[in-house]
């Protein structure tokens, strides 16, 4: 320094002090910022961190295409709990307690509340059990890794009595938690989204900066874009039995062992806490056959760029199969959606979402093999409904 003249002494004195004065003017925004979305996040992102965070008492509004399967304007509402459907009574403990958890097949985001398929379940379950509470805690793009998470967070402290399990979709290709999960819920190796993650657990700036960054880089978090599709617009798509069995094969030796482990993980956690278990397996319209209302061949039709519909069936097949063998292992209830609900395009408004006719169908199907059990299992809750 003093080498220096006195000039550049007093700028290098002056660039010092507006250095400290803007790292203390961000740090004053940073901090109040953090206060604001702590009080009120409007993103609406529902993990923070490794965590999962439920958007409380929050009201979504979404606009469909007005096609006919969709109604054009769904609200999308989450209780106290983060979860849609109605608030917890005050004597939760009383009440014949059900929540139903998946992805975006089992939120149903872009229907009603009174159309989508939890709702339409519980209704038709109220005729037998007066006092029964059921939500809906399904999550767009979750996987059983996710779901492991929500238990253990959220479902073991309310401890309903029941927990269906709509599973597979969002598990294909997936292998162990240190690879792919890893990957998708934010334990990636990139330097960039491991350095936001070391504060995304206790900061909502950097919780909200790692969700758009994921937001915007979706190979993270693959965004279900909410429209209906007309399945004679897709492009059909040709897979040689070689590469299909190679397709198979990978599976088989990559990732069905864990996502055996993962729902075998679930159903102890539920066990474990005096919750009752039910796994349903996860139907696609693609697959074998022709869709009754368009006269489209499902084998061939593209499967979103990755596959077509024969493969694709085969794939989610074989997760399917796992939920049906665990099943029989653990003495776990399986309900056989995959095989029950009909691969028509009534019924779907894009390859695996339901329109509101499907969604009737699922609790339809749902209702006819879980009320039986029901009524076996806890006769001093069901009631018979008089016909006549």
């Amino acid at each position: 320094m003093k080498f220096l003249s006195l000039k550049h002494r007093l700028m290098l004195r002056e660039i010092g002090k507006n250095t400290i004065l803007f790292l203390l003017g961000l740090f004053v925004a940073l901090a109040i910022v953090e206060v604001g979305l702590r009080l009120y996040n409007p993103f609406g992102f529902t993990m923070r961190g490794n965590k999962i965070v439920l958007p409380v008492n929050r009201t979504q509004i979404i606009h469909n295409k007005k096609d006919g399967k969709l109604d054009e304007l769904a609200v999308n509402k989450k209780n106290i709990l983060g979860f849609r459907g109605e608030q917890p009574p005050a004597d939760f403990n009383a009440w014949f307690t059900i929540v139903t958890v998946g992805g975006s097949t089992t939120e149903c985001l872009a229907l009603n509340e009174e159309k989508s398929w939890p709702h339409l379940l519980q209704k038709k379950l109220r005729k037998h059990f007066p006092k029964l509470w059921l939500n809906n805690a399904g999550l767009g793009g979750h996987s059983t890794f996710g779901h492991a998470i929500l238990m253990e967070d959220f479902l073991i402290n309310i401890k309903p009595k029941s927990v269906l399990f709509l599973v597979g979709l969002n598990d294909v290709g997936r292998g162990d938690i240190s690879n792919s999960d890893r990957n998708l819920w934010g334990f990636g190796f990139k330097k960039f989204e491991r350095g936001l993650m070391f504060g995304a657990n206790h900061s909502e700036v950097a919780s909200s900066l790692l969700n758009l960054y994921r937001f915007y880089f979706p190979a993270y978090i693959k965004l279900n874009d909410i429209n209906e599709l007309d399945i004679r617009t897709l492009k059909h798509k040709e897979i040689s039995v070689a590469e299909e069995e190679a397709i198979i094969e990978k599976h088989r030796q990559n990732y069905l062992q864990y996502y055996r482990l993962r729902l075998e993980r679930l159903i102890n956690l539920a066990r474990d806490n005096q919750i009752d278990p039910v796994l349903i397996t996860q139907p696609a319209q693609y697959g074998n056959g022709v869709d009754d209302i368009t006269g489209v061949h499902l084998d061939d039709i593209d499967v979103y760029g990755a596959t077509n519909g024969k493969t694709g069936w085969r794939e989610l097949e074989l997760y399917n199969e796992v939920t049906r063998q665990l099943g029989k292992d653990k003495d776990v209830l399986v309900i056989d959606l995959a095989l029950e609900l009909p691969k028509s395009s009534l019924y779907y408004y894009d390859l695996v979402h339901y329109s509101n006719e499907g969604c009737e169908k699922v609790a339809e199907i749902i209702f006819s093999h879980f009320l039986p059990y029901l009524a076996k299992k806890y006769p001093d809750h069901y009631q018979v409904v008089d016909r006549h």
